[in-house]
């Protein structure tokens, strides 16, 4: 993966929370590194190849999560992913009040 100071940032567009069916994403869109402005986990449900999280090789495997945090580089280049990705605005986790919700 090419380091590259011009990295495209995905914005959530107004949602505070999304559920996304990986399956159901185009992978052309996952391919090339990107960032995001939100929170994302994901959920693979069946091993895939690799993605790269800050330009670093994972296994796509089965039953692991990945949390990431906004800003970090993403991309997923030649996987058809399966499972789900969870995203969630800054803004709602900043509206949380309660300590130790902040916390988890």
């Amino acid at each position: 993966m090419k380091k590259d100071s011009s990295i495209p940032v995905v914005q959530l567009d107004g949602d505070f929370f999304r559920v996304i069916t990986l399956s159901e994403v185009d992978p052309e869109k996952i391919s090339g590194n990107h960032r995001r402005d939100f929170f994302l986990i994901l959920w693979f449900w069946s091993d895939s190849g690799t993605h790269f999280i800050d330009f670093q090789p994972y296994p796509v495997k089965k039953g692991e999560i990945y949390f990431l945090a906004p800003n970090q580089v993403y991309s997923a280049p030649g996987c058809r992913l399966n499972g789900v990705a969870m995203a969630i605005s800054r803004e709602l986790l900043d509206g949380i009040e309660t300590d130790h919700l902040k916390f988890v």
